[in-house]
């Protein structure tokens, strides 16, 4: 639930983003939806391909993109705003203050991504060693670029200006500053890559969706259907196409609401970003939480806790720490979604989360009591359905068995 928000909600963003930028460059006045569309289509297409293919498409745009941000930290540095190259965006005093657990909310929402490695573990090579380094690798990567990006901004705008700055440019902040110092034809551009990934966020998304899907499909926990690839590319098809009905159907649910021409046409794009964002943010803190604490009661039964001190104890502050966000986003969420305090939509949309958490227990309670076989495999991948498919050929007779060689 909380990946396929994430990535329904970059829909709205991205065909918001392309629709402005054909009226300012090519004139054509295209309503946001007709692109939100035409993207899920295309993310559709690609993710019948093989998983080569869009780890290139994802790893070009990616390098591109990043090329440009650090062009313009180099840039913001050489050429500072009013106030100098000031490190004030380090000192620990502006971590205090209204609205903190909201801010972390955000920036956990930013490295969203770097624990979907294992779900590709089964497509690579020693996936024990590969995928623990890529995570690795991926999360020292983006903390280092985002604290030199987020601290050039600072230095660009100037700590006393950043507020006023971003409140009145919000997501165009960026190109704002990058205008001025690197002119409109590298603005231009960057703005293009900013929507090509996004494209390239909605296609890891819709990815992680269909290989989850595929997962429990293949553990029993959804019908045998999601367990299956297709045969040319090996991609989760089953999966894959449930992601690109739920996206049609709710793009196509706020485009009727779409308030042209009387209203703000902005408006049901802006809600689909920020609601369903916000709702995948959310329920990805408390997936990571519990994550957390479950490495704690997985080698608690074990008996190996005084093997494995300092990574449980790792585990559980972080796991503590996590709930305190989810609590902090949850009591914030009006903000998040620019909503009224007090509006329902503080804890309707909230209660999305609740509810789908609360129904998987139920689900898995269950499970454990009517089919305990099925409820033993979860989360144990590949190697479970190897010894189901061991276990089936072996109650077979001798003579119905499929050659080996």
């Amino acid at each position: 639930v909380a990946y396929s928000a994430m990535q329904v909600g970059i829909y709205g963003i991205f065909g918001f983003e392309v629709s402005v930028i054909c009226s300012t460059y090519l004139g054509l006045d295209i309503a946001w939806w007709v692109f939100a569309l035409a993207s899920v289509a295309a993310v559709a297409v690609l993710a019948w391909l093989k998983i080569d293919l869009n780890a290139r498409v994802l790893g070009v745009l990616l390098l591109i993109e990043c090329v440009l941000v650090v062009i313009f930290d180099v840039a913001a540095i050489a050429e500072p705003g009013p106030e100098g190259l000031s490190l004030h965006a380090f000192n620990p005093e502006t971590l205090t203050g209204a609205g903190l657990g909201t801010a972390l909310c955000f920036c956990i929402a930013a490295f969203v991504g770097f624990e979907q490695a294992p779900v590709y573990a089964e497509e690579t090579r020693r996936p024990h060693i590969v995928v623990a380094r890529v995570m690795f690798l991926a999360i020292g990567f983006a903390a280092l670029f985002f604290m030199i990006s987020s601290w050039a901004l600072t230095v660009a705008s100037g700590p006393s200006g950043i507020v006023g700055d971003a409140r009145e440019q919000s997501a165009g902040l960026l190109f704002h500053l990058t205008e001025s110092r690197l002119g409109g034809t590298f603005t231009d551009v960057l703005h293009i890559l900013f929507v090509t990934g996004m494209f390239a966020a909605m296609l890891s998304f819709h990815n992680v969706v269909a290989r989850y899907a595929f997962a429990m499909g293949r553990e029993g926990l959804l019908p045998s259907a999601f367990g299956r690839t297709n045969p040319g590319s090996g991609a989760p098809g089953t999966g894959s196409l449930l992601q690109t009905g739920i996206s049609v159907l709710l793009v196509a649910a706020f485009a009727l609401t779409d308030g042209e021409p009387a209203g703000d046409p902005t408006a049901p794009v802006l809600r689909m970003f920020t609601w369903m964002g916000n709702v995948g943010a959310l329920g990805i803190i408390l997936l990571m939480a519990a994550a957390s604490l479950a490495v704690i009661v997985f080698f608690a039964r074990r008996g190996a806790v005084r093997a494995q001190l300092w990574r449980l104890a790792a585990s559980g502050v972080a796991g503590l720490a996590l709930l305190t966000i989810a609590g902090y986003t949850v009591k914030d969420f009006s903000v998040l979604v620019g909503a009224e305090s007090g509006s329902a939509l503080s804890w309707v949309l909230p209660g999305v989360i609740g509810l789908a958490a609360v129904a998987g227990v139920a689900y898995g309670l269950i499970l454990k009591r009517t089919r305990p076989e099925v409820h033993a495999r979860i989360g144990q991948g590949n190697e479970a359905f190897r010894l189901e498919k061991a276990a089936g050929a072996g109650d077979r007779p001798a003579a119905d068995r499929t050659p080996t060689g």
